[in-house]
């Protein structure tokens, strides 16, 4: 039993160590990477979601109350 307890944890020790090496390995790419970018003149315009999620929303929960109702009323 202690052998098997070893070689689970011995195989979870690598897979650790590997994701931890791949991480900083990633990390630092991303480091070189992000100062070669310039973000000063970037800009996202939200108006298009800013009035489609409401419309979405209340869509949505105009279509949970008409299904709560349909049930209640089969119930009955």
């Amino acid at each position: 039993m202690f052998r098997l307890i070893k070689n689970v944890w011995g195989r979870v020790g690598v897979i650790v160590s590997t994701g931890v090496l791949a991480v900083a390995v990633v990390v630092g790419y991303m480091q070189v990477a992000s100062a070669a970018i310039d973000l000063t003149d970037f800009s996202l315009s939200l108006t298009t979601i800013e009035i489609l999620v409401p419309i979405l929303l209340t869509g949505g929960a105009a279509m949970w109350v008409v299904r709560k109702l349909i049930k209640s009323t089969n119930r009955s």
